[in-house]
């Protein structure tokens, strides 16, 4: 293989992992890959950290920008790509020593667009249980796969095409990786999948916008993203020329209108506040009616995320009656 990898690392304020990230990448058993480190405005000595290294190892590319959020650090090092593949990595996060020989010799001899690794927590693995190629499932590869940006290997010709450009979207500061990701898993086939832990997920950082959403520290206004980003994706989808199958369209509406209302349950419980459930309320019903040309009725009406509560109450049942006839 001679193929070079690029790896695109956002960084905001990582001054305490840095080392561990840009030290996993220098140690890959691939030696033809560049790292493009995107410093988004950051405060600490994040920026210094970087232009040391860069002094080090001319495959260390920085770019340094004002700040404007990590969808507008990934875009950027998107923008600044001169090779056929690339991954991110986090700068809280690292990764294994073999994780672009595995996920490159993956992409070539199968071939596939998109080769996705399992991927560490706390020291476990967690994420996939399936290896080998695999035909996308809209609905399958939602739930079963990580669908984050990271533990993934892209093409570059799939972001930029002649009529498109795939990028994540700015306006959004959560839910954004997801729109990112699944737009990319709808203009392709397939993908192949490596259920080995390449990836380690550190989650660190207690100022994440993760950390934050789960303790109701951003504004109303980002939970509704969550709730959008469903919908950010379905459009993107429909007005894609790239993806002209009828089929296709419509198995991705049904997974994502799935979607649409498990986001707005999960964040709806969030609020105590009534007003701001009718307010997350109310622009739920805006992306909803998107979802009608394309979804049925049928479909619509029996969305498993559509009744939790049911879905609770009849798991209940099934469990209690097994448990009786085991007796």
């Amino acid at each position: 293989m001679s193929e070079k990898v690029s790896v695109i690392v956002p960084v905001y304020n990582a001054e305490k992992y840095l080392h561990r990230c840009i030290q996993s990448i220098l140690n890959q058993s691939y030696e033809n890959w560049e790292a493009i480190f995107v410093n988004d405005g950051s405060t600490d000595s994040s920026l210094s950290i970087l232009q040391e290294y860069a002094k080090k190892d001319s495959r260390i590319r920085v770019i340094d920008k004002n700040n404007g959020g990590p969808a507008s650090a990934r875009n950027a090092g998107l923008d600044a790509l001169q090779t056929d593949f690339f991954t991110f990595v986090d700068a809280d996060d690292s990764i294994s020593p073999n994780f672009i020989q595995k996920t490159l010799k993956a992409a070539i001899d199968n071939p596939c667009d998109l080769v996705v690794t399992d991927f560490s927590f706390q020291g476990k693995a967690c994420g996939l249980f399936f290896s080998g190629l695999v035909n996308i499932n809209p609905s399958q590869y939602i739930k079963c796969v990580f669908v984050g940006p990271v533990a993934k290997l892209y093409r570059s010709n799939v972001v930029n095409t002649t009529e498109h450009k795939l990028r994540f979207p700015e306006d959004m500061m959560c839910a954004e990786d997801i729109v990112f990701s699944i737009s990319y898993a709808a203009r392709i086939k397939s993908f192949y999948a490596i259920a080995e832990p390449m990836y380690n997920y550190h989650y660190d950082s207690e100022d994440s916008v993760t950390h934050r959403l789960a303790r109701l520290e951003l504004p109303l206004e980002q939970y509704m993203n969550c709730v959008e980003a469903p919908w950010r994706i379905y459009r993107d989808i429909i007005n894609t020329s790239d993806i002209k199958q009828s089929h296709i369209i419509s198995q991705w509406a049904h997974a994502l209108y799935n979607e649409l209302w498990k986001m707005f349950y999960q964040n709806k419980q969030r609020f105590i506040n009534k007003e701001a459930q009718k307010k997350l309320a109310a622009h739920f019903r805006l992306r909803h009616k998107d979802f009608i040309p394309h979804v049925s009725l049928w479909k619509r009406l029996t969305a498993p995320q559509r009744h939790p509560r049911l879905i609770k109450i009849l798991k209940f049942i099934w469990h209690t009656s097994k448990r009786a006839f085991k007796r």
